[in-house]
């Protein structure tokens, strides 16, 4: 079999196949795993049991608003769901809410869209979903339709409005259910799909139309590729599945997307067995995917590539001019080695004859101090390659380093502390929680306080817990500075700020926004996020649930995270079993006190701990 070719055995994919990791589609077709797929955790099953309720409430109002033009698809198998499908398309529905196309065996396609919409001359699909679609912007427009009338033609153009984060991998399913229609002569003669988001408003979407990859790509030139890239790594599986030595087509890179993923263990074994470079953290995964393509396959290849000639070629930031080093050496090749830089190269290209000088190199002699394998790819598209060096020579070393340039690195103190986390749901914060120190009626012994509701959140209930936070922490602060001593609150990140923000604007009571403004850029409010990224290096993320370990702080709960504990609000606020209820909102404060907590550990140990500079990393460990 050719290397681009699909054996007739893979079976029919989903619409899901194309949007989601090529490695996922690998291992779900590898019959060899020892190790299983994770199970969904709990904010995943929740969030997949929403997304269930709000399609029923969706089919609902569509029965109600559009009443015998609708058929519900009903049946307990495929067969019988696809019998009735094809009855409801060739009847007088104009609706088809649940139905399941005919597979398309040769293109190897299966798909259940949750809406089939008749107009003139064939079908679209519509999928919904439990979640944004659009989002405001500045300039543009999308075309917009409410339930009550669901053909496209008729759909309004809405200025400032584009397309979300999720836009995309939404339009990658409306493919695949655009090529199944295709493959049965049921697709309209426009290439459109629609998604009803999660505001009840159906956002429709022309396939055809180059709006991705900076307006270069239409949806369907993506799904396309992406599907048969999928085929392809599927295809190859089943082969190796039956014996075949060949490698698997691709390989894994640590992804955002990674974190949730089900077979995340697998993954994660085989990137840590090779210290692949998508391991650094923050490392975009594109980046990543370049440098492995050049030949630097994990963090320690990277580490080991030379400083000083990345700084060469990318400057001192990354918005600095690029020096292309490989044309400076054919421009160069050949010539004595006294030879003056400035003769060799002239002088109309200054940025590049200044920043070899500042290296020491005037003359084509000094040129052989270059590196040449960085020479090679510090002109690659992986980022500012001086600062991805710093951060794999931290991760390879196993402990943050001071940036260059700091040489000690300062925390903001004060004689009286308060660590500050919110914790918000879809309503909006529920929860502010502080951890003091330093306090005299705390008889300087640390101690934490929540300011907290458990009702059904409203707007006005929002902005009074906001209120009592805030009047207690301006309170104590004016105290403190009244006995002339110092204060500071810290939190961890900017999400605080966002939100003490968007609830001064719309509340009427609390401070106004020009009060929380005044405060967040005032020296006694100091985000701890800022001041490790402006002078330490850790070669890892530098979110708290990562950089806390880093102290040695653990948290109490198993499994700590945002989405989790909005699960917990949940059944806090709403589970019928009150001992539930209890449980959970004693959950729910305990991971806020540990959040608390790990900021002032983080604090501590940024104050008592000496860092290297991260000039001082010896190159020779990597020999």
């Amino acid at each position: 079999m050719g290397e681009g070719e699909v054996l007739d055995t893979v079976p029919p994919q989903g619409s899901y196949v194309a949007k989601r990791c090529p490695v996922v589609a690998q291992l779900d077709a590898d019959d060899s795993l020892e190790m299983e797929k994770k199970p969904l955790t709990e904010a995943q099953q929740a969030r997949a049991d929403k997304g269930d309720a709000f399609e029923k409430e969706i089919f609902a109002a569509i029965i109600d608003l559009h009443g015998e033009v609708v058929t519900r698809v009903e049946g307990s198998s495929r067969a019988d769901k696809q019998a009735a499908t094809e009855v409801a398309m060739a009847s007088t529905a104009s609706i088809v809410l649940g139905g399941w196309l005919p597979e398309d065996i040769k293109g190897h396609r299966a798909g259940v869209p949750d809406v089939l919409v008749r107009v003139k001359n064939g079908w679209v699909p519509v999928d919904v979903k439990h979640h944004g679609v659009v989002k405001q912007a500045g300039t543009g427009g999308e075309r917009i339709s409410e339930l009550s009338d669901l053909q496209p033609a008729n759909a309004d153009w809405v200025e400032g409005l584009q397309p979300s984060v999720n836009a995309l991998r939404d339009s990658l399913q409306l493919a695949h259910y655009r090529r199944l229609l295709e493959a049965a002569g049921l697709a309209s003669g426009d290439p459109i799909g629609g998604i009803i988001g999660s505001d009840g408003t159906l956002w429709w979407i022309d396939l055809a139309e180059p709006r991705w990859e900076r307006g270069t790509r239409t949806t369907l030139e993506i799904y396309d590729r992406e599907f048969y890239l999928r085929l392809r790594v599927i295809s190859r599986q089943l082969e190796r599945n039956g014996g075949d030595e060949r490698p698997p087509l691709v390989v894994p890179l640590q992804k955002g997307e990674c974190k949730g993923c089900t077979w995340r263990d697998v993954c994660g074994s085989q990137l840590r067995e090779v210290d692949s470079v998508s391991l650094l953290g923050g490392l975009p995964w594109s980046s990543a995917l370049r440098l492995i393509k050049i030949g630097v396959a994990s963090r320690f290849d990277l580490a080991g590539l030379d400083w000083d000639t990345a700084h060469v070629a990318h400057g001192d930031t990354p918005t600095a001019s690029r020096v292309d080093l490989a044309e400076v050496l054919a421009i160069t090749a050949g010539l004595p080695t006294p030879t003056p830089l400035s003769s060799a190269l002239g002088r109309s290209k200054r940025t590049r004859l200044k920043r070899l000088e500042s290296e020491g190199m005037s003359t084509v002699g000094d040129l052989d101090r270059l590196d040449r394998r960085t020479t090679k790819i510090s002109s690659s598209r992986i980022g500012y390659l001086p600062g991805l060096i710093d951060r794999a020579r931290a991760a390879v070393d196993g402990r943050p380093f001071l940036l260059r340039g700091v040489d000690r690195l300062r925390v903001p103190r004060a004689d009286v502390e308060i660590d500050v986390d919110m914790e918000n749901g879809d309503a909006g914060v529920y929860l502010w929680g502080v951890r003091i120190s330093g306090g005299a009626s705390a008889g300087q012994l640390p101690r934490y306080l929540s300011f907290a509701s458990w009702d059904p959140l409203c707007g006005e209930e929002e902005a009074e817990i906001f209120a009592r936070f805030w009047n207690w922490m301006i309170g104590l602060r004016d105290a403190t500075v009244a006995e002339s001593r110092t204060f500071a609150a810290y939190c961890y990140s900017s999400a605080e700020n966002t939100q003490m923000l968007r609830i001064a604007d719309r509340a009427n009571v609390g401070p106004t926004r020009p009060q929380v403004e005044a405060f967040i850029g005032s020296e006694h409010w100091v985000d701890l996020h800022a001041v490790i990224k402006n002078q330490l290096i850790t070669g890892s993320g530098l979110g708290l649930k990562e950089v806390a370990p880093l102290a040695g702080f653990e948290w109490r709960d198993d499994d700590p995270g945002g989405d989790q504990s909005m699960v917990w609000y949940d059944r806090a606020v709403n589970h019928p079993d009150q001992r539930v209820r209890d449980e959970n909102r004693a959950r729910l404060l305990a991971y806020n006190e540990d959040d608390v907590e790990a900021t002032a550990v983080i604090r501590e140990w940024l104050s008592a701990t000496a860092f290297r500079p991260i000039e001082d990393f010896a190159p020779r460990v990597l020999s």
